[in-house]
């Protein structure tokens, strides 16, 4: 007989918490999705943006196809990131 893996009981508390899809996961920063706000994914600036890998990499998978980053993030500038921090 195979072992059985440990399982995972979640309680509120422990469960992960899921993405704000109006913020940025990586920088907590609103991120300007025009999906998220209830508009048209067709006229959102991430449509003409081109999404560096290492910026990819970078997101959590629990935020991944769940919650955009803002430009900045995507733009992949460090000094620009520090900035929104400060600013939330």
């Amino acid at each position: 007989m195979a072992p059985q893996a440990p399982s995972v009981k979640y309680t509120r508390q422990s469960m992960p918490a899921a993405p704000d899809p109006s913020r940025c996961p990586l920088c907590g920063a609103p991120n300007g999705c025009a999906v998220a706000a209830g508009g048209d994914g067709a006229a959102c600036w991430c449509m003409s943006t081109t999404l560096p890998a290492d910026v990819h990499a970078r997101i959590p998978e629990s935020a991944r196809d769940k919650a955009c980053v803002c430009a900045a993030c995507a733009r992949g500038t460090a000094e620009t990131r520090r900035a929104l921090r400060v600013e939330r």
